[in-house]
C-alpha cells in the first residue's frame, strides 16, 4: 500500500505531509462515528508504518456531513469540536501542547521540527465555497488568518524558513474570495521565508 511503499522507497525523508481527506467520498454513506473510526485507524496505521514524523491536516471529507466546519463559537451539537477532538487525539501525538490549543480552535497549528525551519498547518475550508456555515460568517470565523500572519511575523524574527500546509491549493475558485486576497496578502508579505506550500 501507499504508507508502506513511501516508508520502504523514502527512509530518507524527515517529514511526511497528509494533506486531508482521510474519509472515502461516498459522502452520503458517512456518519459522525465512521469517520472518527478511520481517522483512529489511519493516524495508528501511519504512526506504526512511518513514525512521528507525520504532519497532518484536515481534508474537506473529514466532517459529517462533509464540508461542514462550524465557526468555533458554534454550539456543541452543531460544532466540529469532535472533529478536531478525534483527529489531534489520532494524529497529534508528534505536536507541541500550545498546537492542541489551535486546532481545537478552528484545525490549524504551528510545529517547529528542528531549529530554523517552521511548519505551519492551515484548515482553509474556512474559505471553501462548499462549506455552508461560511454564508453565516465569511470572513475569518476562527481568526486563522490573524494567526497566520502572526505566527509568520514570529517565524521571521527567527530567521526560520516556513513549509505552508493546506488541503485546498490557494487561489482557486472554491475559495472565497475575501478569504483568498487577504491569504495573498499576507503570503506577499512573508514571501521570502516561505520555501514551500504543499496540498
Amino acid at each position: 500500500n501507499a504508507i508502506t511503499t513511501i516508508a520502504s522507497q523514502h527512509k530518507e525523508a524527515k517529514y511526511v505531509y497528509m494533506t486531508g481527506d482521510i474519509i472515502p467520498h461516498n459522502v452520503w454513506s458517512t456518519t459522525k462515528e465512521d469517520n472518527i473510526r478511520s481517522i483512529q485507524h489511519s493516524g495508528s496505521r501511519f504512526k506504526e508504518i512511518l513514525g512521528e514524523k507525520v504532519y497532518p491536516i484536515l481534508g474537506n471529507h473529514e466532517p459529517h456531513p462533509a464540508n461542514v466546519f462550524a465557526p468555533p463559537y458554534i454550539e456543541k451539537e452543531n460544532s466540529t469540536e469532535w472533529l478536531y477532538e478525534a483527529f489531534f487525539d489520532a494524529w497529534g501525538s508528534n505536536l507541541p501542547p500550545d498546537a492542541r490549543e489551535t486546532f481545537l480552535k478552528g484545525g490549524y497549528y504551528t510545529v517547529s521540527p528542528e531549529p530554523g525551519f517552521r511548519i505551519i498547518a492551515l484548515n482553509n475550508m474556512f474559505a471553501y465555497t462548499y462549506n455552508w456555515w461560511m454564508i453565516m460568517d465569511p470572513v475569518d470565523p476562527a481568526s486563522e488568518l490573524e494567526w497566520f500572519a502572526s505566527t509568520l511575523y514570529e517565524a521571521e524574527s527567527n530567521d526560520e524558513k516556513v513549509h505552508i500546509l493546506a488541503h485546498i491549493p490557494p487561489g482557486t475558485p472554491d475559495q472565497l474570495k475575501i478569504w483568498s486576497r487577504e491569504y495573498a496578502r499576507i503570503i506577499r508579505r512573508f514571501d521570502h521565508i516561505i520555501t514551500g506550500q504543499f496540498n
